[in-house]
């Protein structure tokens, strides 16, 4: 029979496509460790953490007793949480494989030569010229932190995780206490980078944004009785000048 035997199989176009995304992420993820000296996989496995603590691992309110390590690794909220008896509680915790988070190369590039930072006593951050670092800067500040605020302002870098979020829609429930949902939210959020844009446009910066760091909106559509309930928020750079928060309230 013609074809009978060793058989071969053909990738397709989409399935080409997703094997080079897969090993553009590796190649990416390998030169921001290169650069920062680190991973999140480097910092777990030089943590020395317990045994027990490893992927696949299920805790559950009955069997954290088990784990007296527990309390070092959860917060406190967290482990209020897991061992409440109320409706709102975690039935159980389980631990998955830690799996990194780079932002883009465009940005890789843009922190290798960043200038460096610093912060004022206001708790403002500045480039090496003394002006608004996220106003003037594409680069992420603090790679490594050694201090509160050099993570405060290392976080608020990557706050969204990249220049644009928009969740459209995202839904939300409220539950009585017997677990039964009571209502479902429907709402649109969008917040936005205003300055050093390196990967979707506009890039560089926003205009007509000359002191916001960043911008968002949010837009109930459900229940039906809050339905155009609206805000927006402005966030500056300056400490003195305090965020701009807006709502509409519809009659």
């Amino acid at each position: 029979m013609a074809g009978a035997g060793r058989q071969e199989r053909i990738r397709g176009p989409s399935e080409n496509g997703r094997a080079a995304g897969r090993s553009q992420a590796i190649a990416l993820a390998e030169d921001w460790k290169a650069f920062l000296g680190y991973s999140a996989r480097t910092l777990v496995a030089a943590a020395k953490v317990p045994p027990d603590l490893k992927p696949g691992l299920e805790i559950t309110a009955a069997t954290a007793g088990q784990y007296p390590w527990l309390k070092d690794y959860l917060p406190a909220p967290s482990m209020a949480r897991l061992m409440s008896t109320d409706w709102f509680r975690w039935k159980k915790i389980r631990i998955v494989p830690t799996t990194p988070y780079t932002a883009s190369r465009k940005r890789l590039e843009a922190t290798k030569v960043a200038s460096p930072f610093s912060i004022n006593d206001k708790g403002e951050l500045l480039d090496s010229q003394g002006k608004f670092a996220l106003l003037n800067d594409a680069g992420l500040p603090f790679v490594k932190p050694t201090t509160a605020m050099e993570l405060y302002w290392a976080f608020m870098a990557v706050g969204i995780g990249n220049e644009n979020l928009a969740l459209k829609p995202i839904e939300l429930a409220s539950c009585v206490p017997s677990n039964r949902i009571e209502r479902r939210y429907v709402v649109h959020i969008w917040w936005q980078k205003m300055h050093g844009r390196v990967d979707l446009a506009p890039l560089g910066d926003v205009r007509g944004e000359d002191d916001t760091i960043e911008a968002g909106s949010v837009v109930f559509l459900a229940p039906r009785d809050i339905k155009g309930l609206a805000a927006t928020r402005r966030r500056f750079a300056s400490a003195d000048k305090p965020d701009d928060f807006r709502g509409y309230v519809p009659r």
